[in-house]
């Protein structure tokens, strides 16, 4: 499943905030963070603009780290999870520590691609270009501030600018590192698929940048 064609529509956009929280599922209850967004999350960050048409998405296909990394443990009030059934009956909350960002800031980056049979006009029975209407709506709506639901950075850490890309934004090239484990699927496809859970081990960003590797429904 997938298309490439001969012609790409890409799509850019920026975003940053004053805290991201991409939860690292391989550090269980500890909760640290991620330096980027996982796969499926980039594409709820591009969903968040644009809603899904009936035969395309962005499929996002790389990140660009523009700040620093710098980590902050903090400690928040919660009323679920492992508390004692004394503490649940009371509705006494527990204390959990949790790893954010401070102040990122990031440029992500997309292709539109196909995931179904073009869409045929019925009134003058040609096929519709949906790719290309994919990228002016997203590209349109991004340049008027518009969007479906919130953009947030992760745990519902919201966006404080999102948008084209800035001309003063730039990569922060001195990072350089592996990500041991980003979560790269949650649906085994993106219409109407079945909740799997895949990851990428070992994907390396360099210079800033790190390359999404492609989920397994678009290789089939």
């Amino acid at each position: 499943m997938g298309f490439t064609g001969n012609r790409s529509y890409l799509v850019e956009m920026e975003i940053a905030g004053h805290t991201a929280k991409w939860r690292d599922l391989s550090s269980g209850d500890c909760e640290n963070c991620q330096p980027v967004p996982s796969l499926q999350q980039a594409i709820s960050i591009f969903e968040g603009i644009i809603t899904l048409m009936p035969n395309a998405i962005i499929l996002p296909t790389e990140v660009r780290i523009c700040s620093p990394l710098v980590y902050q443990s903090i400690t928040t009030n919660s009323h679920v999870g492992s508390r004692k059934p004394q503490s649940v009956k009371e509705g006494t909350p527990y204390q959990r520590r949790e790893v954010v960002l401070l102040n990122p800031c990031y440029q992500l980056f997309g292709k539109c691609i196909l995931v179904g049979t073009r869409l045929i006009d019925p009134h003058t029975g040609r096929s519709t270009n949906s790719l290309h209407c994919l990228q002016h709506k997203f590209q349109k709506r991004l340049r008027n501030g518009k969007y479906f639901h919130p953009i947030s950075l992760g745990s519902k850490k919201l966006a404080t600018y999102f948008g084209p890309l800035r001309p003063t934004t730039k990569v922060n090239t001195s990072i350089n590192m592996v990500v041991r484990c980003l979560p790269l699927e949650g649906w085994d496809r993106p219409f109407n698929g079945c909740r799997v859970s895949r990851f990428a081990n070992n994907v390396e960003i360099k210079n800033g940048v790190l390359v999404y590797p492609l989920p397994k429904w678009f290789v089939q």
